[in-house]
């Protein structure tokens, strides 16, 4: 199993609901990696350190390598920290990733609408929802990403939507992925602390 493989795994897991967030999805790659022990058969994400706790910046180029070739599809602006440049940081300041999380906490409950409507009718309703929550994004901080079709195909042919990992990978998910922002930083904080020593909300979130 790839770098690659995982991400589309995390994205295709619970219903394929959407991960919101570069920052969110950085997390969650973190947690499948040191919780459930799952790491890539090619090379680590190789987590480290940085200014919101522990970063992969490998991760940017696997993404885009992924939206490239179409299994992966982001839509949404990066104007702020959900899609944190490493060149940039240091222009980002830390309390702003704090203050945003009163309005991320309105589009995380929009998703968990989208999620039920998702199991009451898995095409419609999600293709609406989505639409309009593309265009709330589209003018905010958050940039949304999700699995393509061609990307579900990807893993059916490679046998990979029914292997052990991708069970564990969607209990990550299912357990992690509808808390808020802070939530999950702090429970990141407090359980990996040798992640926060660079964290410049250290303080904020403790």
């Amino acid at each position: 199993m790839t770098k690659t493989d995982i991400i589309l795994i995390l994205l295709f897991a619970d219903g394929e609901a959407p991960i919101v967030g570069t920052t969110r999805l950085q997390k969650l790659l973190f947690l499948v990696e040191h919780e459930k022990n799952i790491k890539a058969q090619d090379e680590s994400f190789a987590f480290e350190a940085f200014k919101f706790g522990p970063v992969s910046r490998a991760l940017y180029d696997d993404l885009e390598f992924l939206i490239n070739i179409g299994l992966l599809e982001k839509t949404g602006e990066d104007l702020n920290i959900s899609n944190y440049s490493l060149e940039g940081i240091e222009g980002i300041d830390a309390k702003d990733l704090l203050d945003d999380e009163s309005e991320a906490n309105g589009r995380e409950e929009d998703l968990e609408k989208t999620y039920e409507k998702r199991e009451e009718d898995l095409e419609k309703d999600l293709e609406k929802t989505y639409k309009k929550r593309t265009e709330k994004t589209a003018g905010g901080d958050l940039v949304v990403y999700r699995i393509t079709d061609k990307g579900i195909d990807y893993l059916r042919e490679n046998n990979l939507v029914r292997a052990d990992e991708t069970i564990e990978i969607e209990n990550i998910k299912k357990r992690y992925g509808k808390k808020s922002l802070v939530e999950l930083l702090k429970y990141i904080y407090i359980k990996y602390p040798k992640y926060t020593t660079e964290s410049v909300i250290k303080d904020e979130l403790l």
